[in-house]
C-alpha cells in the first residue's frame, strides 16, 4: 500500500519509476555496483547490514532509517557529470525539504533529523 501511495505521489516521469525494495540487505550499491540496469532506479533497503562508501568505509543502517540508491546515467563530459558530488548533497537536501514540509514537521527547527551522506560526516540539520 505504501508502494502504491508513493507512485502516486511522485512527480518524476524517470527517476524513481522503477524500484527494488527489501527488507534487509547488506548494501544497496551492491546491486547497482558495476552494471547499467535502468536511467532513474532506486533501490531501498528497510535496514542494512553493511553499508559501503566510495572509500570503502562501512556502516550499519538501522530499521526505519531513509536510505536508497539511485541509478542516473549521466554523460561524464557535462558539467553535472563532472560534479557528481554536488548532484548528491542537491538531492539530500531536497528529502529534508521534502519531510520538513510533511504535514506535522513544518515546526522549526524540523524534528532531531541529521543528514549523513555517504564517506562523510553526519551534519545535524536542527543545530544553531
Amino acid at each position: 500500500m505504501a508502494c502504491v501511495l508513493c507512485v502516486q505521489n511522485l512527480h518524476s516521469e524517470v527517476l524513481g519509476r522503477l524500484v527494488i525494495y527489501s527488507d534487509v540487505m547488506t548494501s544497496s550499491m551492491n546491486i547497482l555496483s558495476g552494471v547499467a540496469l535502468q536511467h532513474g532506479l532506486a533501490v531501498v533497503p528497510f535496514q542494512q547490514t553493511g553499508g559501503v562508501g566510495r572509500s570503502t568505509n562501512m556502516w550499519l543502517g538501522p530499521e526505519g532509517c531513509a536510505m536508497f540508491s539511485l541509478q542516473l546515467h549521466i554523460p561524464l563530459a557535462t558539467y553535472l557529470g563532472q560534479h557528481i558530488p554536488l548532484l548528491q548533497h542537491i538531492v539530500a537536501l531536497a528529502v529534508v525539504s521534502a519531510v520538513c514540509n510533511l504535514p506535522g514537521y513544518q515546526v522549526q527547527p524540523c524534528i532531531g533529523l541529521s543528514l549523513r551522506l555517504a564517506d562523510s560526516d553526519a551534519f545535524g540539520l536542527n543545530r544553531a
